[in-house]
């Protein structure tokens, strides 16, 4: 029996539109232009926001007087024409106050010699860190006699009121004894540090103590170019 012929006519293969080809070429080279166009305009909004003038977050009005290490009255006041980097500080603190203070130490070195620049910490528990107190934690961690750090210990009350009122710190509060990592972990307070202009007007915010290293690094970095951009304008 003969074999049978191939058909001479077989179905028609399918075959690509050549317009849907160049469609989707077009839509590929827009995706990599928009692409291109968002990479280059969100860096070049980081540049500019690195490159821009620290906000003005508010504007110191009212003195704040406390004693200091020393014994002596000093008012916030009298730091008008300086660099101010401020923080709240707790000797027994187990939250991270060392570490601001170790940071804050880092910017006394890195500013030496600068009259312009001012360090002061204020006890957020003054019942415990009273002058005498803060004079021997404060050399106790390298503070010198001549630096130009204040340590400084007052009412309790005015001091919370002053520094989330007129500052803008997050608010302290006393923490629960159930709660309370041990029997000295009497508050629960900011532990960024701020940094006041020398017109005495709040600038920013810098969390110098931070689980993360690298984080608290970026934070002292960023935090000495900005007392240096102060300086400098």
């Amino acid at each position: 029996m003969p074999l049978s012929e191939p058909s001479q006519n077989p179905a028609a293969a399918p075959t690509r539109s050549p317009l849907k080809f160049w469609l989707l070429i077009a839509t590929l080279l827009l995706a990599l232009i928009g692409g291109s166009y968002f990479l280059k305009t969100s860096l070049n909004q980081f540049e500019l926001n690195r490159k821009s003038a620290l906000p003005i977050l508010r504007q110191l009005r009212d003195p704040f007087v406390a004693l200091d290490r020393s014994g002596t009255e000093k008012n916030l006041a009298d730091l008008e024409g300086k660099a101010v980097i401020l923080a709240y500080t707790y000797t027994r603190c187990p939250h991270g106050c060392a570490g601001v203070a170790a940071q804050m130490l880092k910017i006394r070195d890195a500013f030496a010699g600068q009259s312009n620049v001012h360090l002061v910490s204020i006890a957020v528990w003054p019942e415990i860190d009273t002058a005498p107190m803060l004079k021997a934690f404060s050399e106790s961690i390298g503070v010198r006699p001549g630096d130009p750090w204040w340590w400084l210990s007052t009412d309790r009350s005015r001091t919370w009121n002053y520094l989330t009122d007129q500052i803008g710190f997050e608010a302290s509060h006393e923490i629960p004894p159930a709660d309370r990592l041990n029997p000295q972990d009497m508050v629960a307070h900011d532990l960024r540090a701020v940094l006041i202009d020398p017109q005495r007007r709040v600038r920013a915010f810098y969390s110098l103590m931070h689980p993360q290293t690298e984080v608290a690094q970026i934070a002292l970095e960023k935090l000495q170019r900005d007392i240096a951009s102060l300086l400098k304008n």
